[in-house]
């Protein structure tokens, strides 16, 4: 019978994890290579015993390191070991994407083709595409995965929190006693990438860079796009009289360099 956990501890000192911290993809195809001339591969062995990777890996804390970085990626490494070259992170939402992606409203945002902006003002039919459906019980599921992810112990606060009559509060309440913050932050990034990916493809429209707040500084912004954005936050007196007024212009300019809330 294979000892996983000698062979995992050697695998980790052989791929200098005990210096640096390593991609848990990579110690995954190692120890699936090294595995394979034995009885049982290492993928099946966590099959049979219906554990993921990184759970299987939290059961030797804290003589392991695992770093959940996002829904599918890990630092893994030995105690004493730095954070080798990071891994791509998520990227950071548009202040109105990350609110249509994130909020349980009664007036849900919908997408203005014309604006390029999830609102939650009344559009044209022919502007308007429907934007994402979300619930509580989605937003309670992915904490839930996340839960899921940390040791037994942390994953049974989490998942009591998510009993409160206010679960979404209490679960950062959660986060922030085990001091999760940082890497429930990077995993939620990544579900929400996962999220604005899919509803773009269902709804055939592209990834526009901007919802990633990639569109560089506001003054690389071509006029008509200002013109637009700064149009879209005018009431219609104020676009019959012809007026660019300084809130409407304020406005464009704060959602232009907004970075994702954290929490």
């Amino acid at each position: 019978m294979t000892d996983w956990r000698a062979l995992i501890f050697d695998t980790l000192r052989d791929l200098g994890a005990d210096q640096r911290l390593i991609p848990g993809s990579r110690l995954m195809q190692e120890l699936a290579r090294r595995s394979s001339g034995e009885d049982t591969d290492f993928r099946v062995h966590l099959k049979n015993v219906g554990l993921s990777f990184s759970k299987f890996l939290s059961q030797f804390r804290p003589e392991i390191i695992v770093d959940i970085r996002g829904a599918r990626d890990m630092l893994v490494g030995l105690p004493g070991a730095t954070e080798g070259p990071p891994l791509t992170e998520p990227r950071q939402l548009r202040e109105d994407v990350y609110k249509a992606f994130t909020r349980v409203e009664a007036q849900p945002y919908n997408y203005s083709r014309s604006h390029n902006l999830f609102t939650q003002e009344q559009l044209p039919a022919e502007d308007v595409v429907p934007g994402p459906t979300i619930t509580t019980e989605l937003l309670i599921e992915e904490r839930k995965e996340f839960a899921q992810t940390q040791p037994s112990d942390v994953s049974t606060d989490l998942m009591a929190a998510l009993d409160d009559p206010a679960p979404l509060t209490a679960y950062l309440h959660a986060l922030g006693k085990r001091r999760l913050q940082r890497p429930w932050r990077r995993f939620r990034l990544a579900k929400l990438a996962d999220r604005v990916a899919a509803w773009a493809e269902a709804s055939g429209l592209p990834l526009h860079p901007e919802w990633f707040n990639e569109a560089g500084p506001l003054t690389a912004t071509p006029a008509r796009r200002v013109i637009d954005l700064i149009l879209a936050e005018m009431t219609d007196d104020e676009v019959r009289s012809l007026l660019v007024p300084v809130r409407a212009v304020e406005v464009v300019i704060r959602k232009a360099s907004a970075s994702v809330p954290r929490d």
